[in-house]
């Protein structure tokens, strides 16, 4: 690993986590602010256009991205194959491009059918405009996982950042003309999806520009070009790490793909035209679908910085160093994910009101408590199945995702015709198919390693000091609905929801003999 990269690590899994967490919370910030007048531009009706495409991409997105990243970076860790850094990134940047190209070859010409598969025909023309960006992303997943493995957080995110901006300015300014010139909805939603490949254009040319700028720092250690024998090692390697990674994120995206045609033809079961299943579909996908992408995005930096701990203590047999591990991370990951959650239960349509009004909120907050139990449990999954990775059996998450996406298509394909749910089956469906997939990789996990993450333990504190600060902020909530107090109150009422909270966390954490370990592994070098 180069030296020269490795003077800009961050000091310790903290400061790896933080830096990474900002970045994605500034991102998503942007984000809101690009879905905001968005949704005012292109209405329900081209929001779920948009959205339905956006389904079918991330399916060929995941594909392409989904295990690349861990995969460089535990290759590059190991360095034990006498293939320099540059030769084994530049293989995998020219193997990734070439299968991204196909992906949107197929997504080019085979828009149309996907497009009614989604059970959204008007998303056909948003297909065929973000397709590009899908060889963009399976490049920049290359230059990421390089990156991670460099610990060069800050790259990781200048890039992060510099795709959101420009997914947010272009993607307006091309919404902005296509309503200006009365657009068809349909037509609007796919100019203003070339944002989005726009943006990840962006992204690539920033992290090209690093690398090739850092390249000659390190490619001086093995300068001859690689055999054909051994591009093709290299290309297998990563394939056998990523493969099972990329399956099990494939699997729920696909069932997403799958889910969104059942909610489609069940709500036209039940009697809702095209444009009004469009309507219901993207009020869930703008509003509830959203939040919870919030939270996953900003548990994921905490939960994927303990894998090479993970891998280092298994390897070696330290069951206890790994035991306290384990329940760090579910610590770090619960003192996020619990009080979102309970935010977004209790008090989801104040903060849907002030992020997307005019909307029908109260639609999207009665989703949105539905869906809110999956951010702990998709919290808790991804330490669960990150260990398991880590651990070297990488299809023990494969297994659990496939079952809990059949559960939830099954769920989803019963609910969705009953007239009292209807779209309430896509939340429902969601948060059953994390709670059957947490249930299996734990079961998993508890048979192979008989360690015991102590979810509940881990957490109580973190439980505790929500319930505490939900039932003080409530009365806040309740005085400003009377008052007809605007968004600020909002904003100030969720700030003290957020004080109280970290307070009696922060008092939990110094109480406890344990917990004050875990500070010692927050502040650890990697």
């Amino acid at each position: 690993m180069s030296d020269s990269i490795r003077s800009r690590d961050t000091g310790g899994i903290l400061g790896g986590t933080l830096l990474l967490t900002l970045s994605v919370l500034l991102v998503k910030i942007l984000g809101v602010i690009f879905k905001i007048p968005l949704a005012a531009y292109l209405g329900d009706q081209g929001m779920g256009y948009f959205n339905s495409a956006y389904t079918v991409y991330s399916f060929f997105y995941l594909i392409c991205t989904a295990g690349v990243p861990k995969a460089v970076m535990i290759l590059e860790g190991r360095a034990e194959d006498g293939v320099c850094s540059a030769q084994r990134v530049g293989v995998a940047m020219k193997f990734f491009a070439l299968l991204g190209t196909v992906c949107t070859l197929v997504l080019l010409f085979f828009a149309s059918p996907l497009a009614h598969f989604a059970g959204s025909p008007g998303a056909r023309e948003s297909i065929i405009l973000i397709a590009p960006s899908v060889i963009f992303v399976a490049v920049m997943g290359v230059l990421r996982g390089k990156l991670t493995a460099d610990r060069a957080f800050t790259d990781i995110a200048f890039s992060q950042v510099i795709e959101g901006a420009g997914r947010l300015l272009f993607g307006l300014l091309l919404a902005r003309f296509a309503i200006s010139r009365a657009m068809p909805y349909k037509d609007a939603s796919a100019l203003t999806i070339l944002g989005v490949t726009v943006g990840s254009a962006l992204g690539l040319l920033y992290l090209l520009i690093r690398y090739k700028t850092s390249k000659v720092k390190y490619i001086s250690r093995q300068n001859a070009h690689l055999s054909r024998k051994e591009r093709r090692r290299v290309i297998k390697e990563i394939l056998k790490i990523s493969l099972p990674i990329t399956l099990s994120a494939g699997v729920m995206s696909c069932s997403g793909i799958i889910d969104l045609s059942l909610v489609m033809r069940g709500l036209s079961t039940l009697g809702y035209s095209e444009s009004e299943s469009v309507a219901l579909y993207g009020n869930y996908t703008t509003l509830a679908v959203p939040m919870l992408g919030l939270a996953t995005a900003l548990i994921s930096p905490v939960a994927l910085s303990f894998v090479p701990l993970f891998s280092a203590y298994s390897g070696k047999g330290d069951t206890e160093r790994l035991k306290l591990t384990v329940r760090a991370s579910v610590y770090g990951v619960s003192s996020i994910a619990i009080p979102m959650a309970f935010a977004l239960y209790f008090f989801g349509e104040d903060i849907l009101s002030l992020l997307f009004p005019g909307s029908d909120t109260s639609l999207g907050a009665a989703l949105l408590r539905l869906l809110s139990p999956s951010a702990l449990l998709s919290g808790w999954l991804l330490v669960i199945n990150s260990l398991l990775e880590a651990d070297g059996m990488p299809k023990a998450p494969l297994y659990s995702m496939a079952l809990g996406s059949l559960v939830k298509l099954i769920l989803g394909a019963i609910l969705v015709n009953r007239a009292e749910i209807g779209i309430a089956s896509a939340p429902i469906g969601t948060t059953a198919c994390y709670l059957v997939a947490l249930v299996v990789s734990l079961g998993t996990l508890l048979a192979k390693k008989r360690i015991n993450p102590s979810l509940l333990a881990s957490s109580h504190a973190q439980i505790l000091a929500s319930i505490v600060a939900t039932t003080l902020t409530i009365p806040l909530f309740k005085f400003g609905e009377s008052r007809g107090l605007g968004g600020y109150f909002t904003l100030l009422s969720l700030g003290f929801f957020g004080f109280i909270y970290v307070i009696l966390t922060a008092l939990g954490l110094l109480l406890s003999r344990e917990k004050r370990k875990y500070i010692a592994i927050y502040t650890k070098r990697a």
